[in-house]
């Protein structure tokens, strides 16, 4: 339930839909890193709506059983 703001490097694009659950802003750009951390840090309403559509995500995408369930899967492909 934690909105974030990170850069396009790595698997994190993966969980973050930006402007829903987080910001992604371009790398080395302190500009537009300081702009996001502004509207979050002064907009409330926006805040809790990442938070929410921050925890969903994850639910919804990466909980365990969904691991368990990909893994397990994977592994009946392998026979």
């Amino acid at each position: 339930g934690k909105p974030v703001i990170i850069t396009r490097s790595g698997g994190a694009t993966e969980i973050v839909e930006d402007g829903r659950s987080g910001f992604i802003v371009p790398k080395q750009n302190p500009d537009t890193l300081a702009e996001k951390i502004l509207t979050l840090s002064s907009n409330e309403d926006i805040l809790a709506q990442f938070r929410i559509a921050a925890r969903a995500r994850i639910e919804r995408e990466f909980s365990i059983q969904l691991a368990s369930d990909r893994f397990i899967t994977q592994l009946r492909t392998v026979e």
